[in-house]
């Protein structure tokens, strides 16, 4: 009998510890796909600040741009026209990058061309 309640003991401890490796192995599968699942986040956010940050270095740029062509033209080294060109193709960028800003950038180079008109 002694032989018997041995083998019992040592079926039912198997089974628990077949149940307890089932339920760790089930636990570290979740873990790990919430990992992934977190990590793939956080690489999606990364991504969008990278594109907001070039998106914000190419404004940056081009009203760089956009200041030294107008302080060139009021030292006379551009042509008004030539510079008029260079300011356009910069609130075209502008606002590729940014519509509310292409129209703010726009308006002022409007202004600055013709001040009058808009008084």
């Amino acid at each position: 009998m002694s032989k018997k309640v041995l083998e019992l003991s040592l079926s039912f401890f198997l089974i628990v510890c077949a149940l307890g490796i089932l339920f760790a192995a089930n636990s570290i599968n979740t873990a790990l796909e919430s990992y992934l699942s977190i990590i793939e986040e956080q690489r999606a956010t990364q991504e969008e600040v990278l594109k907001s940050a070039r998106s914000a270095k190419e404004v940056l740029y081009e009203v760089g741009i956009a200041v030294s062509v107008l302080s060139l033209n009021d030292e006379g080294v551009l042509q008004t026209s030539e510079a008029n060109k260079m300011l356009e193709e910069s609130v075209e960028t502008i606002s590729k990058h940014s519509e509310r800003l292409g129209k703010l950038a726009r308006h002022i180079n409007e202004f600055r061309i013709n001040p009058q008109a808009k008084r």
